[in-house]
């Protein structure tokens, strides 16, 4: 994984909606993937050109990352990791937003300071298929007493009505 701590003047972030646009620009030749992010949305920060501060990555694990910032001004923290709508993040606890950049990787807006970033994946879809799964356990469980009790009945009556006769 490659993270970059930005800190870009106007002409170095491009902020752009249509995704055809994006792609136009990213593949152009005056594009400088090294220097440059295009982002959907804004990140609603001054970000100034300048020394832009250190991050380092604490752990890495699949589906967890968290790193330590030390910015010098308001910056981008820029992951080469595949943006998804189930990643979420916090910056020292707080729930942040991400940003896509560069069409298929995150960024997320970082201030001036040390601050402790984690990105864990979350995504509904998960939650929802743990839900349904529990919801059918006890579905099943309630079908099981249902027909043992059924059996227990019917073998209950067919026992009287063998007395009766």
């Amino acid at each position: 994984m490659f993270i970059n701590l930005r800190t870009t003047a106007s002409h170095g972030l491009f902020l752009i909606e249509d995704e055809k646009q994006i792609l136009k620009t990213l593949f152009s030749k005056n594009f400088d993937l090294r220097s440059e992010i295009v982002l959907e949305d804004n990140p609603g920060t001054n970000i100034k050109k300048g020394n832009m501060g250190d991050a380092k990555i604490i752990s890495y694990k699949p589906n967890n990352i968290e790193i330590s910032v030390d910015s010098r001004s308001n910056a981008l923290l820029f992951l080469a990791e595949n943006y998804a709508k189930g990643w979420k993040a916090s910056i020292d606890g707080k729930n942040a937003s991400i940003l896509r950049a560069n069409y298929t990787f995150r960024a997320i807006k970082i201030d001036k300071g040390k601050h402790n970033v984690k990105f864990w994946y979350d995504p509904w879809s998960f939650r929802l298929g743990i839900y349904l799964s529990i919801v059918g356990l006890i579905g099943m469980f309630f079908m099981i007493l249902i027909s043992k009790n059924i059996n227990h009945l019917k073998s209950f009556f067919s026992s009287r009505n063998g007395k009766d006769r």
